[in-house]
């Protein structure tokens, strides 16, 4: 799934950050995200450590909208209901089905249709959103798709440009490339009345067609802490232009 040719540069705030003691120090105290996300968490590792989840997206073309996930981590399946307050009506509802192997059923209620699992509709699943390409006008823009985008689309969405989370976990930059580059510096993330120690990741592409699934030069940005074992994105914006893009912020998270 990740592209063999695509090699991403990793730009440390600080080019001695391991090696240097007060940097080692640094590393350690923020990277609980980064060592959450290597190895590589499974959908069932995630979705087992959440019940319900919520967050606020906001797209210039389609105004406020929220996406409701209710987890049965039980009977391993639940719901996620994407929400338009704007103009008040349900945009999707889509159910959901996966044991310890991956997702094993989407299902639109809208629509009243299966949906494939394939590439595609994971990354719909994981990111929250579904590139729509006009066949008539050759143009391309994102939608809003019920999923666990603040959950799991850091990881996803990175392997899909080829990051090597596991050098990224202990800290080491990796070769410099054309295709794209990513941005990683350690802060304290204002988040539900207190400070965690995370990360904030960017990446920026510099080329039209990455992989299979993302066929676009999609820029991510995110705000990462740890809670209770996970790797949350507390804010999250997937924008292919300054006027075509959206904007996630976490409401809530109730985790097991």
């Amino acid at each position: 799934m990740v592209s063999k040719a695509t090699v991403i540069m990793i730009i440390l705030f600080s080019a001695t950050l391991v090696s240097a003691g007060i940097g080692l120090y640094t590393y350690l105290s923020y990277a609980k995200p980064l060592k959450a996300l290597y190895p590589q968490p499974s959908i069932y590792d995630v979705l087992s450590k959440v019940s319900y989840l919520q967050y606020k997206i906001y797209s210039p073309s389609m105004g406020n909208m929220y996406v409701i996930l209710y987890n049965n981590i039980t009977y391993n399946n639940g719901t996620a209901i994407l929400y338009n307050s704007t103009n008040n009506y349900v945009m999707e509802e889509v159910t959901y089905k996966y044991n310890t192997s991956g997702l094993v059923s989407l299902y639109s209620v809208m629509g009243n249709e299966t949906i494939p699992i394939n590439s595609t509709y994971y990354y719909a699943f994981y990111s929250s959103a579904f590139p729509f390409s006009n066949p008539y006008t050759g143009t391309t823009t994102l939608e809003p798709f019920p999923g666990i985008g603040p959950l799991y689309a850091i990881y996803y969405i990175g392997s899909e440009y080829g990051v090597n989370w596991k050098l990224v976990s202990q800290g080491q930059p990796q070769t410099s490339s054309p295709y794209a580059s990513i941005n990683l510096g350690f802060v304290d993330i204002p988040f539900f009345g207190r400070n965690y120690k995370g990360i904030d990741l960017s990446i920026t592409p510099s080329t039209t067609t990455l992989s299979s699934a993302i066929k676009f030069p999609l820029t991510m940005s995110a705000a990462i802490v740890y809670i209770n074992g996970l790797p949350v994105a507390t804010q999250l914006m997937l924008s292919m232009s300054s006027a075509n893009y959206l904007l996630f912020n976490l409401t809530a998270i109730r985790t097991i």
